[in-house]
């Protein structure tokens, strides 16, 4: 299957794009995927919305984005991409702002036409793989970030955890010294009211029995 959608933006604004099918609302995914892609340095990312995948190449601020079926080869789509790069760069490095009438019809013509660098069926195959390779320990090592900050939280609420357990203890062993101290002044108050009461009884039985 052939390359079924494909644009040229700058930030979230399409400047121009081009459809082959009308399968999908392929511009409405685009414009929704452009406000999740960062344009501050250059990479390569795909999107997949659908049974359809979406390759982006990010160069110089400017972002190439094209639509093909899930089964479609990603060095071909790349390739696709890089040739509208090579072929439209002095365009979209000039303009700050949209294209010319004449700039988007040159540059959707190039789209229409461009078909990729020839590759071998072999060297494709091999490539695809280890893009896709590089797409999963991709996701993998988001997905560790992404729980490593999770563990980061469980951490820090552990530590407070401690703390107020150890703030706690300490409260408790404040107020059962207090407590204690009461309670062994009452038993000496008590132990000396025994003590005289047994004294003055002592005493009356003395002068009686005298």
């Amino acid at each position: 299957m052939p390359i079924l959608y494909s644009c040229v933006a700058r930030g979230k604004n399409i400047l121009v794009d081009h459809t082959s099918s009308n399968e999908g609302s392929f511009s409405q995914v685009a414009s929704s995927a452009l406000h999740n892609i960062s344009t501050s340095s250059d990479y390569k990312t795909i999107y997949e919305a659908d049974q359809y995948l979406f390759f982006v190449y990010v160069k110089s601020g400017v972002t190439y984005l094209c639509a093909a079926e899930k089964d479609y080869s990603r060095t071909k789509a790349y390739d696709y991409l890089l040739d509208i790069i090579e072929k439209t760069e002095s365009y979209t490095v000039s303009q700050d702002s949209e294209f010319t009438q004449q700039q988007r019809e040159e540059i959707t013509k190039i789209m229409t036409n461009s078909s990729g660098k020839p590759v071998n069926t072999k060297l494709t195959k091999l490539q695809d793989d280890v893009d896709e390779l590089q797409d999963i320990m991709i996701h993998n090592v988001e997905q560790i970030l992404k729980r490593g900050d999770k563990l980061d939280d469980l951490m820090e609420k552990s530590d407070l955890l401690e703390l107020q357990a150890q703030s706690f203890a300490k409260t408790t062993k404040k107020v059962h010294k207090k407590y204690w101290y009461k309670n062994a002044r009452y038993k000496v108050i008590l132990g000396v009211i025994i003590g005289i009461v047994v004294v003055t009884i002592l005493v009356i039985i003395i002068v009686v029995a005298t």
